[in-house]
């Protein structure tokens, strides 16, 4: 995609506060249309009429949670960006999210867990979001090539399938003691494990990992032989 700049800045009377940026350059950290909540019908009008293939919608500094219909996406097949950062409540309706057929790169910060059929988004490869049992269908995530993921509470990673395409996964405040189940993602390259402070058993399924490149671990109380894996893996970061 072509670099260029189309930045729509309009202004509150008390607030200087963007309602709609649209920037793909290289200096931002999220290229697309980026529209703070508050002026989201504004904002989707913009996108539709110029058919901008990435969006972000976020709160801003408002901490409120709002009732949504996503259904004003239903006629929006054509994004294949859609970052959501914004606290849902649970009376809303996702639905409209499964219209997103084009979808590549999804992250959703609803902060309330949310049923999430992926048999319905499997065209996704980059996704970033909390993970609880509301999460159906994972395995139906076959062109995954990026996980970022929050608050796992479960003992082990065996609620991950055999990602064949996974390359690079990274969790964030996960209660886990082992990295069981890991070892299905066979193609992974990176692993990224930051305060998951209760790890304890990993050197093994790390070792079962032939194409890992880097490994970093936030772990305290980890069982992994350093030396042994600095063999095998070129880059190894213990916090």
């Amino acid at each position: 995609m072509t670099n260029f700049v189309v930045v729509i800045i309009l202004f509150r009377e008390e607030i200087d506060m963007e309602k709609i940026t649209i920037d793909y350059s290289g200096y931002t950290p999220f290229k697309g249309a980026r529209i703070l909540y508050s002026y989201l019908e504004e904002g989707l009008e913009c996108v539709k009429s110029k058919k901008i293939k990435d969006v972000c919608i976020w709160q801003g500094l408002e901490n409120s949670r709002h009732i949504v219909n996503f259904d004003f996406l239903r006629d929006m097949e054509f994004i294949e960006t859609f970052h959501w950062i914004v606290k849902l409540s649970k009376k809303s309706n996702i639905n409209g999210l499964y219209s997103l057929s084009n979808l590549k790169d999804f992250r959703w910060v609803a902060d309330n867990e949310f049923s999430l059929d992926f048999s319905k988004l499997n065209t996704i490869e980059s996704m970033n979001l909390k993970y609880h049992d509301g999460l159906l269908n994972f395995k139906e995530l076959i062109n995954l090539r990026e996980l970022y993921i929050g608050s796992v509470k479960s003992n082990n990673l065996e609620f991950l399938p055999s990602f064949d395409n996974l390359e690079l996964l990274r969790i964030i405040n996960g209660k886990f003691i082992s990295l069981e189940g890991l070892e299905r993602c066979k193609n992974l390259k990176k692993l990224d494990l930051r305060r998951c402070f209760d790890l304890v058993y990993a050197n093994s399924t790390l070792l079962k990992l032939k194409h890992l490149e880097s490994v970093a671990l936030d772990s305290k109380k980890h069982d992994i032989n350093v030396e042994e894996l600095k063999n095998r893996i070129p880059h190894v970061w213990l916090g």
